[in-house]
């Protein structure tokens, strides 16, 4: 059946675009793809009709879904499946109206995974956002990563237009191979669209991130009241550089996007039990992620920090080592408490004990449930605790345990539907 499925979402998603041709942002990368697909669609849901991949249906199913404007999967129900081709159907060849605009998000898990999206659709802008280990235990190595992430630069046109991150010395080695005009956002100097003199407000608690942009020889300044992490405002400058490129006035854009929150379980800022401050960010997690997430502990400038991690998945052959390797991010963050979660983080325990860090402020267990046990322990009034771990980590329960308004969680965490809360942990 599954196969079935997967060949007729094509053949309709493929119809469909030939019928109504519109305008295809493609968006891949190692991480910060669903934030930059959110930021794109905050930035453009005002000025354009628009379709976006819905959370991170990202892959053969998810895909055709998006284009055929079905914002959720049927699942395994045959019925939901019929009435799902029924409707594309009848909307390919009787229905008028179509977006302008297609958003779509495009995973990369295993070889293959891209060349078999381009088959179904070719992008008219191609994003890259980053090159990182996710994924490395079915690629071996990061040349395979980017080699598979940048076919989507090379199915470019010579009209399309390659947005890539300056920062990622692999999407920076890409600008070489797009028929199509190439655009760059970072830090880098050599930027296209480049940030610097970032800096966090606190006003009363977080208050945001200011930052100047410089592009086009303009100098603009740019606040964001929900954003304190570099990776999430890399997501707004790739946002900016689609805003442009659509003709959308870039002041206007900015404005718009001072409000933009990244998406739940994402660095998301929360308020914890104890007045304390609860960084969520238990979606997903890979080591540059993770990295990313501790580091952004030091920038946030607080003296009391808790770090509590889960394991990192599907990093092959480099998974004692990535996790070992946290060690010296956590040590040049000055974390205070650490708390470790699964097999895989007992590498970075025992790495962290080696390097002398306080046994009384660091523990380890094997499930998240055991975790909670610990934390709502240390939290209390002024401490900031990140939250972070691969998705089957279900990590996401150690923040409900300690946010101050757990009745919010539906709204607030990711992963709060039924079929996935009705599933027990199982150790991955």
């Amino acid at each position: 059946m599954r196969r079935v499925i997967i060949f007729s979402l094509k053949w309709l998603a493929k119809a469909t675009l030939f019928r109504y041709r519109p305008k295809v942002i493609g968006i891949t990368g190692s991480v910060g793809k669903t934030t930059t697909k959110d930021a794109i669609t905050f930035a453009l849901s005002e000025n354009l009709s628009l379709y976006a991949t819905a959370k991170n249906y990202n892959n053969e199913i998810g895909v055709p879904l998006t284009i055929l404007g079905i914002a959720s999967s049927p699942g395994k129900s045959f019925s939901s499946w019929c009435r799902v081709f029924l409707q594309s159907f009848f909307r390919l060849f009787f229905f008028s109206s179509y977006p302008k605009v297609l958003i779509l998000e495009m995973g990369v898990d295993r070889p293959g995974d891209m060349e078999y999206l381009l088959s179904i659709v070719h992008p008219d802008i191609s994003i890259i956002t980053d090159i990182s280990s996710s994924h490395i235990e079915f690629f071996k190595t990061l040349e395979a990563i980017a080699q598979e992430k940048g076919k989507l630069v090379e199915s470019l046109s010579r009209e399309g237009i390659a947005i890539l991150n300056a920062d990622n010395s692999y999407t920076w080695a890409m600008r070489k191979n797009s028929l199509g005009k190439v655009i760059t956002y970072g830090f880098d100097k050599r930027a296209s669209l480049q940030a610097f003199n970032d800096s966090l407000t606190f006003e009363g608690g977080f208050s945001g991130m200011r930052v100047k942009i410089e592009y086009k020889d303009n100098v603009i300044p740019l606040r964001l009241h929900h954003i304190i992490t570099e990776h999430h405002l890399k997501a707004v400058l790739a946002s900016l550089v689609v805003c442009d490129v659509l003709g959308i006035n870039l002041i206007e854009a900015i404005r718009r996007l001072e409000e933009f929150k990244p998406p739940a379980g994402r660095f998301r800022v929360l308020e914890g039990i104890g007045e304390s401050i609860l960084i969520d960010d238990t979606y997903n997690a890979s080591p540059s992620s993770t990295r990313e997430a501790i580091g952004a502990l030091k920038n946030l400038r607080k003296e009391h920090t808790i770090a509590v991690l889960g394991d990192m998945l599907e990093l092959g052959e480099e998974e004692e080592k990535s996790h070992r390797d946290l060690a010296e991010d956590i040590r040049k963050a000055k974390i205070n408490k650490i708390v470790l979660v699964g097999m895989r983080m007992k590498y970075l325990f025992d790495e962290l004990q080696k390097n002398g860090f306080s046994s009384e402020n660091l523990w380890w267990v094997k499930t998240p449930s055991e975790a909670i046990v610990y934390v709502s322990r240390i939290v209390d009034s002024g401490k900031v605790v990140l939250v972070k771990g691969s998705q089957s980590m279900r990590m996401e329960i150690v923040v409900e345990s300690i946010m101050k308004y757990p009745e919010k969680k539906e709204k607030l965490l990711c992963r709060q539907n039924k079929e996935w809360k009705d599933v027990p942990f199982i150790q991955p």
